[in-house]
């Protein structure tokens, strides 16, 4: 559900995508969205972290927030709109 819940999926989801740098990923959740903290496995939408959701390089855009938290602050200010991604 969430890495703030240490979830067993979600470690087990945020492990995969760690372990697997190279690889496509698609997510896909009826729930994902309902509250902001269960989009933190996410880390591919390339929306926060170190570069975008490529396998980096020089030159490699950087996401637009810096970490999940950042991210977290925006959108639960912008209440339930900004949840409409």
């Amino acid at each position: 559900k969430n890495l703030d819940q240490n979830t067993k999926v979600a470690r087990l989801v945020d492990e995969l995508q760690q372990r697997c740098p190279g690889c496509a990923v698609l997510y896909a959740s009826a729930t994902g969205a309902t509250e902001v903290g269960h989009m933190q496995y996410m880390s591919r939408l390339g929306l926060w972290g170190e570069r975008g959701g490529g396998e980096g390089g020089e030159g490699e855009e950087r996401p637009p927030f810096e970490d999940f938290e950042r991210f977290r602050t925006l959108v639960v200010r912008g209440g339930m709109p900004a949840m409409e991604l």
